[in-house]
């Protein structure tokens, strides 16, 4: 058992960040002992001298299956077969005489490359990180989305889905937008929000590390998970394939439509019931071999998706959707010399969508579509370039440099661009119709483009029993996003008949006969420049035989500058990090590990277009006596009360921030064991407690907060902020550098906390997880993993996304900076409580039963409670229209203060899905695997979400708040069974 363990076992911290592995082990002391590594595949061969302790390693080597033997005075005494992956180093199982191993050769069960790739979480002694690895194999053999990064966290009972089922995974308690993305090393995630990454093709991967937290010093810091993909590499053999990729349309089997909700009022509010898809075909062609026999190889794919359609219905208006997609990869490897190596993947991607909206004449009704259709269109283009270098200088010295660009581009356009845009919105059923104009039309056509350059490089040291990592990284992220409002007019008629007489702040009251209408006027951005660096040291020692100690310090630093180029922001954090791996009977068969550390992550560039521009957003309130017959725009305007105008001009840009600002901080602490049971059984024990420390967020001045403070202590003459609103660090003074005397001379003021009464950020997340897995071998085919996590997340702080917010509009994008929970003192009331993605329970259970006549079957199971929910409403105090005019974003539920995630959490959730394949073998060579795969194979849709706005927003001539006859409505459901079918075809 103990030979097994250290014949899987994989060390993740010798290796953080790199697209090569390595192994090591422990060889027979004593003259004439060699250890001889090839791979012959690629040419590669290579003997190592054991040190005087019998111990050996061998770092940088390209992933794959290597023999490794041990040989003594010409003698083999023990011949293994080991799996390298990327970002490891496996453990080669130690021989001390041709004696033992020969016992040691008769008890090991064989290791196949099959089992190889079914060990996911390998006792590995020689680092403190705790990862999960997962091979491109298993994956494309358990019922996930091929194409999906995404979907590889939920495989492990540590992520969630996230509130109602979001794209990207929350884990450690950690929002969306704090999770880090990785490919060939290069930090790939978006770092606009931070939600999500630009990405490869999965066809395109090897396979993926994923880590819940408690990272290595050397990946880019983060308070949430780490996923790491590895592109797939030629060798000497010349292999080809083809892939297609199968989503089945709509049917009443095997593709049901979604459910309808409805209101308190009895009026649709989820209407996705007559929603349909086509069928989507998407398919690779894909080579790789060499170039150069035993010096060069590639990789090679080309994708393409045919034209995708769907239908979607809103109540009054049909869309008829078509996407398709075309992609190129190339990956080609260089084996300089023995001790070198060049890998550059380029990949390029174009994504074409078209619109067609046609109106309804009767709501709900799609059998009333009428008219032409309104058409746009997306043009969106991706593209990555790739460099990774590493160069065994000698035994004691190692280089390896990594270098990476990526673009996204996207161009919108309207076929109706250029008329003005007019919509309606009847507060009695909650319906928006679309009047006149595009379907993108409340904006005028614009250009994005978001690109990011990045370089990293470590120097490694070896001195005797230290490992000494010295290492940087830099990366610049730019983007351009300059949205504005239609030029020709951005109308939308209110039909609040309920409320006549209802007073909506700024001195509007709704109309006797309820009808009103709103011009918007809205225009900011500029290009944007935004810039990483991180530095960092650590020793990784080999305390004793049985001890691995591992202890180093991490600097980061962010700058963000504004539109014009002005550096705004400027951040360091010092990280300081320990950890330790202790083999406790010194066979690899229990280890204890544990980690302790500081950790911050990167202020998304979002915070420089959403704070250091110059910005107009205006609603202005009218009457209207009449509307134009073509175009609907209102006439006979007669405007109500004062415009609600959060318009500022560029605000001067030490203004924005507090001067003592530090960046966001968190403090993870992890301990965990690890037991082989048997050859193929493994349990893994771990505990997690991730506490935020320290969060950049923002508050307002429309108050007066600041403004009177800054008066009242020896400034009369303070204007108030230029910008309304300043980043700081809730629970901590701020300190506001402006011209305080208004003469035109910066100064600085300290106000205390005392005074701003501002709670500190608060985010505390505990779990416990268990899991026991199985490795597939020849007399126990099968492939197991079950993963249990109680988990508790409570605190004020949802993190760098309003999960809170997001509950209620899945639409709300995370807005690092801009929480909106300390816009003003008040709003902090009642919102400290369960967060929103604390979810106490989580189940998952993944397999693959394989037969001998080539069939196999997968599963993947998925059971947790639910999530914490809250109420959100207006400030209940109708005298002061600034505070209720920021509409339902406190937790006053209809005037009544309601903690945070007190107020409902959704039912048990249960998802199975489920694939049946079968593999066919020539005999010439070549594999025909065909798939069908069923998602939610019980159609199961439970309700997983529901509109949490308790308040429509104004008061009553009660002075009570309006209720919103959405409040409670159901928002989303647990997606319905879906149908795939699968054809790979390999020689």
């Amino acid at each position: 058992m103990a030979a097994l363990a250290l014949a899987i076992g994989c060390c993740c911290g010798l290796h953080a960040q790199s697209i090569t592995g390595g192994l090591h082990g422990t060889a027979p002391t004593g003259a004439g002992v060699v250890v001889e590594v090839t791979r012959p595949n690629t040419g590669y061969a290579k003997n190592i001298n054991p040190d005087r302790d019998g111990r050996y390693n061998l770092d940088y080597l390209v992933p794959g299956d290597y023999q490794v033997k041990v040989i003594q005075d010409g003698k083999t005494l023990d011949t293994r077969v080991i799996r390298v992956s990327p970002n490891t180093s496996a453990i080669v199982p130690s021989v001390a005489t041709a004696t033992e191993a020969k016992a040691t050769s008769l008890a090991t069960v064989t290791v196949t490359a099959n089992h190889l790739a079914t060990v996911l979480n390998p006792i590995d002694v020689s680092t403190p990180e705790l990862s999960t690895v997962y091979s491109a194999s298993l994956l494309r053999q358990l019922p996930i989305d091929p194409g999906n990064i995404y979907a590889i966290a939920n495989l492990n009972s540590t992520a969630n889905g996230g509130v109602r089922g979001s794209t990207y995974p929350q884990v450690g308690g950690a929002s969306p937008s704090e999770n880090r993305y990785y490919f060939n090393e290069f930090d790939t995630t978006y770092d606009i929000t931070g939600q999500g990454a630009i990405v490869f093709p999965q066809e395109a991967v090897d396979s993926t590390q994923f880590i819940s937290g408690s990272g290595a010093l050397s990946w880019t810091s983060t308070t949430g998970a780490i996923t790491s993909a590895t592109l797939r590499q030629g060798t000497n053999d010349f292999h080809a394939g083809y892939d297609l990729y199968y989503s089945l349309p709509n049917s009443n089997l095997l593709r049901p439509n979604g459910k309808d909700s409805y209101n308190s009022a009895g009026y649709r509010y989820l209407y996705q019931s007559p929603d349909s898809a086509g069928g989507l075909a998407t398919q690779y062609l894909w080579a790789s071999g060499a170039l150069v026999k035993d010096k060069l190889f590639f990789f090679a794919l080309l994708g393409n998706q045919p034209p995708a359609t769907t239908t979607t219905y809103t109540a009054t208006q049909r869309s008829n959707n078509s996407t398709r997609n075309s992609n190129a990869l190339l990956n080609v490897t260089w084996n300089i010399t023995d001790s070198q190596a060049l890998n550059v993947a380029g990949y390029k991607t174009k994504t074409l969508s078209s619109y067609n909206a046609y109106a309804m004449a009767d709501s709900y009704t799609p059998s009333s579509v009428y008219g032409p259709p309104a058409w746009s269109g997306i043009d969106s283009r991706q593209k990555m370039l790739i460099g990774n270098y590493h160069w065994q200088v000698n035994d004691d010295l190692s280089v390896r440099v990594m270098a990476g660009s990526m673009r996204f581009d996207y161009v919108g356009t309207d076929e109706l661009a250029g008329v003005p845009y007019v919509s309606e919105y009847d507060a009695t059923t909650g319906i928006t119709q679309q009047l006149y104009g595009g379907v993108n039309d409340q904006y005028s056509p614009y250009d994005y483009y978001y690109a990011k350059r990045g370089f990293k490089g470590d120097l490694v040291y070896t001195l005797g029993d230290h490992k000494i990592t010295f290492g940087g990284e830099k990366y610049t992220n730019i983007y351009h996003y300059a949205p504005t409002s239609n030029a020709n007019g951005n109308w939308s008629y209110l039909n609040y008949s309920a409320y006549a007489g209802s007073y909506l702040g700024n001195g509007v009251y709704v109309p006797e006969n309820g009808q009103l209408v709103y011009a918007v006027d809205y225009a900011t951005g500029g290009t944007y420049r935004s810039v990483q660096n991180g530095y960092y040291a650590y020793d990784t020692w080999q305390a004793s035989p049985n001890l691995v100690l591992e202890g180093g310090l991490r600097l980061d630093q962010m700058r963000n500058n504004a539109s014009d180029g002005t550096t705004f922001l400027r951040m360091n954090v010092l990280s300081p990090r320990i950890g330790g791996s202790w083999d406790v009977h010194g066979d690899s068969s229990l280890k204890i590990g544990a980690n302790a550390g500081r950790y911050t992550l990167p202020m998304p560039s979002n915070l420089n277009y959403l704070i250091a521009s110059a910005y107009t957003y205006k609603y202005t309130y009218y009457s209207y006596s009449g509307r134009d017959p073509i175009t609907q725009v209102p006439t006979g305007l007669s405007q109500l009360g004062e415009p609600f105008d959060y318009s500022h001009p560029l605000p001067s840009l030490v203004t924005v921030t507090s001067r003592n600002l530090e960046n966001t901080k968190q403090n993870e602490f992890q301990i965990y064991a690890q037991q082989q049971l048997t050859p193929t059984w493994s349990l893994l024990g771990q505990f997690d407690a991730h506490i935020l420390q320290n969060i950049v967020d923002q508050t307002c001045d429309n108050v007066g907060t600041i403004t009177n403070y800054v008066q009242t202590h020896g400034y009369p003459n303070y204007g108030g902020l230029t910008g309304s609103c300043i980043e700081f660090n809730p629970g901590r003074s701020i300190v506001l550098r402006d011209d305080l005397n208004g003469n035109g001379t910066l100064s600085d003021i300290t106000i205390p906390n005392s005074y701003l009464q501002m709670p500190k950020a608060r985010r505390n997340y505990y779990d416990l997880t268990f899991t026991l897995s199985h490795a597939r071998s020849d007399d126990e085919p099968y492939f197991l993993s079950a993963s249990y996590t109680w988990g508790h997340l409570y605190g004020n702080n949802d993190g760098y996304t309003n999960l809170t917010q997001q509950q209620t509009d899945a639409g709300i994008t995370a807005m690092p900076g801009q929480s909106g929970n300390y816009t003003f003192q008040q709003f902090t009331n009642g919102f400290n409580g369960n967060l929103a993605a604390d979810i106490r329970n989580n189940f998952v259970l993944n397999g693959v039963y394989y037969w001998k006549t080539g069939l196999r079957l997968g599963a993947v199971f998925n059971a947790h409670t639910g999530a914490a929910f809250s109420c959100l409403g207006i400030y209940p105090d109708p005298n002061n229209s600034t505070l209720s005019g920021y509409g339902a974003v406190t937790h006053y539920c209809g005037g009544n203060l309601e903690t945070q995630g007190s107020t409902w959490r959704p039912p048990f959730y249960m998802r199975l899905d489920m694939d049946l394949g079968y593999d066919l073998n020539f005999q010439r060579g070549g594999t025909l695997s065909l798939d069908l795969r069923v998602t939610n194979i019980t159609n199961r849709q439970t309700v997983t979400s529901r509109y949490m706005l308790a308040d429509a927003g104004g008061f009553n001539s009660n002075n009570v708040p309006i209720p919103n006859t959405n409040y409670l409505a159901i928002n989303a459901y647990q997606p319905p069974r879906a149908t795939y079918l699968y054809l790979r075809y390999t020689f």
